[in-house]
């Protein structure tokens, strides 16, 4: 059975920086959509088809950044919140999707969409198809602004993984730093 892409992927590469090609390939499939309009339905659904798997696969990293997290939030406090990672991980899923349909009939109204007609004007086509292709490029630029940051690498994960071991082997409990004071370990 052929191996999958992404585990593939990580074996080579950190997920930071995987998740940072796939958000560059996003934006040059939609740049490249953009300068070929969608007056070629065939093309229109290649490209966004290319970049949907872009985006899907970049998700599928974010998501094993966010359980690489749970070692660390109890390397610093001593205590596995993975529940609370996943919860909010969810909470702000749904809260994406209710703020984006909101924002989604904003832009509507904003290019004049008229619900039902039978044709809509060149201005609000033209609106639609950069609702397609060039806003969703700004949001993966966006995406990359707050990877750039992300510095918990897969290097600073195993360090973490070893010192949690270290801690179960030894029995060692954590204790919370008087106020004012840094925390005893760092990464």
């Amino acid at each position: 059975m052929p191996e999958l892409p992404a585990p593939l992927l990580t074996r080579r590469y950190k997920k930071r920086t995987l998740f940072i090609a796939l958000c560059i390939l996003d934006i040059v499939v939609r740049i490249v959509l953009w300068f070929s309009g969608y007056h070629n339905l065939v093309w229109l659904f290649i490209l966004l088809g290319l970049s949907t798997v872009f985006v899907m696969m970049s998700n599928l990293f974010t998501s094993a950044m966010i359980v690489d997290t749970i070692e660390y939030a109890e390397f610093k406090t001593n205590k596995r919140c993975a529940a609370i990672t996943f919860s909010g991980q969810t909470f702000t899923g749904k809260m994406s999707v209710a703020v984006g349909g909101g924002l989604v009939g904003i832009f509507l109204t904003a290019i004049h969409y008229v619900p039902q007609a039978a044709h809509q004007t060149e201005s609000v086509l033209n609106g639609l198809f950069f609702g397609i292709s060039l806003l969703p490029a700004v949001g993966s630029l966006i995406r990359i602004g707050f990877m750039w940051f992300f510095d918990f690498t897969e290097d600073k994960h195993a360090e973490v993984l070893a010192i949690l071991e270290q801690r179960r082997k030894s029995g060692e409990t954590f204790e919370e730093p008087p106020q004012g004071e840094g925390r005893p370990l760092e990464v």
